[in-house]
Order: C-alpha cells, then structure tokens, then sequence
C-alpha cells in the first residue's frame, strides 16, 4: 500500500493540490475502494488504483497528459475495472499479455539490430523467465523494472569476467528495456513507460586510457610470448583498430581478397572496405588454414578467454591496467596528434554518409578506400617506428611529411 499524503471526496479539494518538489506523492479516495490519485514533481496527475494481489494500475490522468478524467469518471472506471476483474477477464478492454508485445517487438525490431544487441534482447528474456508472462503489459510496474534491473546487475557483478562490475550490463538493460516499452506506448498499449521514472543506473564510461608509445611497443612483444590465435589477434587489433571482439576477431577468410577486407561493423551494420596495410596482411598470413575464419574456428572466442589472456599480458608487459579497446582511443588520440585528419580517422569506423553533418548524411556516400589505406599505413609506419625507437613521423602529403620527437 503506497504512503498516504493526504485524503479527499470532492474535486474542490482536488484542484488545491500541489506537485511536491521531489518525487510523487499519494491521495486516497475516501469515495472508492482502492483509489488514488498520484502526483509527482513533473506536475503528473495520474488516478491509479490498487487491485489485491496486482499492485498499483494507472487506469487515467486528471491532469498532465492525455485527456483529463474527473473524479466521477475514475470512480466510473475504477468500477469498471473491478467488475472486469471479478468476471475473470483482463482488466482492461484492450490489455495485451506481454509475451505477446515481446514477440511482436522482436519480429519487427530486435530482428533488423546488430548481433551484440539481439544478444541483450535474449539475455533479458530469459532473465525475465515467466514471471512476467500472466501479466497484460499495462500491469508492468516500476517496481518490476527496477527489480529486474537490480538482478542484471547483481548477476554481472558476481560474474568473474566482468570488467565492470555490472554497470554496462545494467545500463544496456536500462537502455533495452526502455526502447521496448517506447514502442508500446507508441502502439497505444500503455499510457505511461514504468521506467519513464527510472534513470540510466550509471553514467556512460569515459575512454581517457590512452596508451603511451611504449605502451604499446609492450603490447605487441608480449603478444609474440602468445600462441595462435592471440599472437596475431592482438598484433592485428593494433594494426587495424576495431573492435577486436565483434569485428576483428570474426574475420572470414573469404573477406580479405587481394588485401581489401570488406566488412560489416556489428554495431552500426555498414559496410566498409578497408586496404590493410603490410603488416596486417603479415598476421593474416601468419594464420593456419584451419577453418572459415583466420582467429577462430567457431567465430566466437569466450570470455573467459579474452580475460586470461589479457592478464596475462598485463603482467608479461609490466605496464598499468588496460583494455583491448584502448587501442581505438590510442589510433585516435596519437593519429590525431600527429596531425591526421580527424574526418579521415573518424571513418576507419563509419562511412561519411553516417556523419552528423546534414551534407555527409545525405550526400556524401563515397568510401575514401584510398584516404584510409594511406592512413592505415601511416599508422602501421608509426607503430613500426615506435618499436625501432625512431622518432615519429607527421602525417601529410607524399614525400612531405616533416619528422618530430615525441
């Protein structure tokens, strides 16, 4: 039963209320069994009503959104409501179970994301389990987000090779949940999303860890102590900065033809065709014929794995705790610092029809093959000279670069 602020009978006191400055409160109705009247600090006015054994429902708003009901008409409702109930049959008109929004959600939406997302779509699922499959989805509270929430996190937290501690796996969850229950209520099927009033659990992590020349030139001799597929794998990320899980590590043979790599990015599903430079092509190369891919046999290397093999690199390397991602945050920050384009180095990911610019959005769908071949090999050129001990060399035109010391 929700914390009573106060009580009323008639709309003359209704229309004295106030929102609070912080959070909702509730009154009751003195004239209606089980009725209340929620108001929150975003001046929300909702009638909701507590059915035994079901919680709180929103069944209309009195003020805030939507069209508005008066206090006869929410005890009309209320009524009806009950009457529906005791009949045995939903307790709205036109409720729809949640499996089946879920299933309808799936074929239209989850279908067309990138497989990294879909894998979210299915781990909530099963996370969810039957609880919520004899519940109509206006009956999904706030209450049963958070709690789902705070079980994804736990979980995570408990699990040895999570890096972080179950704040990205909550946070994908949050982020999941909240674009499933949107499409609802753009269906008419709710009123109100319940986790309209659940914030994002963390803030977005910040990349800063920007790994210093010899850092990297670490990296790469302890990845030679390393057996296939390690060795070439991480050589390969370093070389080539995607992401090494999703994109780099699922490499198929039959997508390097003459050292062009046509490629799909998993998060944002485009296209790319990068030219690797020589000494990715080396790595490549340096692979067994085994199978479809170059660093797997399945397309998929374990989390556990990937955790191993990254402590023990930390400890061989002797250097300060790192991530594989930080070689993307290390080919921007130093390609940048020595002078690259940032346009140029911002498509080794994305195309320029995906930039945020209206011109590079809707005009401009050239690839620059060539552009990110040369800055590959400038990048391939400097890694290489980072290990020789040489001093880097600023990026510009052919036969006009001007060497510094970093």
């Amino acid at each position: 039963m929700p914390t009573v602020l106060g009580r009323f009978k008639t709309d003359a006191k209704l229309r004295k209320l106030q929102p609070p400055r912080k959070g909702k409160v509730y009154y009751k109705d003195e004239g209606s069994s089980g009725l209340y009247l929620s108001v929150s600090s975003r001046s929300l006015f909702a009638w909701e009503l507590q059915l035994r054994g079901a919680g709180m429902r929103t069944i209309g708003y009195y003020h805030g959104s939507g069209e508005a009901m008066g206090l006869s008409q929410a005890r009309e409702a209320a009524e009806e409501v009950r009457r529906r109930v005791k009949a045995g049959l939903a307790p709205y008109p036109d409720a729809v179970m949640f499996p089946d929004v879920w299933e309808r959600y799936e074929a239209r939406h989850v279908a067309k994301l990138a497989p990294r997302s879909q894998e979210i779509y299915r781990y909530l699922r099963r996370r969810i389990g039957n609880r919520w499959d004899r519940h109509h989805i206006r009956d999904i509270a706030p209450s049963d987000c958070q709690k789902l929430l705070d079980e994804v996190e736990s979980a995570a937290a408990a699990d040895k090779r999570s890096t972080s501690g179950g704040r990205a796996a909550v946070n994908n969850a949050h982020a999941s949940l909240t674009a499933f229950f949107k499409r609802a209520w753009q269906w008419s099927l709710i009123d109100l999303s319940p986790l309209a009033r659940i914030p994002k659990p963390h803030p977005m992590a910040v990349r800063d860890r920007v790994l210093e020349p010899r850092e990297m030139v670490a990296i790469w001799d302890a990845a030679g102590d390393e057996r296939y597929p390690y060795k070439q794998l991480v050589r390969f990320s370093m070389l080539v900065p995607l992401r090494i899980w999703s994109d780099v590590s699922t490499i198929r043979r039959r997508d390097v033809v003459d050292g062009r790599w046509r490629i799909r990015i998993q998060k944002t599903q485009v296209e790319q065709i990068l030219e690797l430079p020589e000494l990715a092509r080396a790595q490549l190369e340096d692979c067994p014929p085994i199978g479809d891919w170059f660093f797997t046999r399945t397309g998929e290397i374990s989390n556990g794995s990937r955790g191993a093999l990254r402590r023990r690199m930390t400890e061989r390397a002797q250097i300060a705790p790192w991530t594989f991602h930080d070689f993307r945050t290390a080919f921007h920050t130093h390609c940048c610092e020595l002078g690259a384009p940032f346009d140029l180095v911002d498509q080794i990911e994305r195309p320029a029809s995906r930039r945020k610019t209206a011109g590079g959005r809707h005009y401009d769908h050239s690839l620059r093959v060539e552009d990110k071949a040369e800055l590959l090999e400038f990048w391939s050129d400097t890694v290489q000279g980072w290990r020789a001990n040489k001093e880097a060399i600023r990026w510009g035109k052919k036969n006009k670069r001007q060497p510094i010391v970093l």
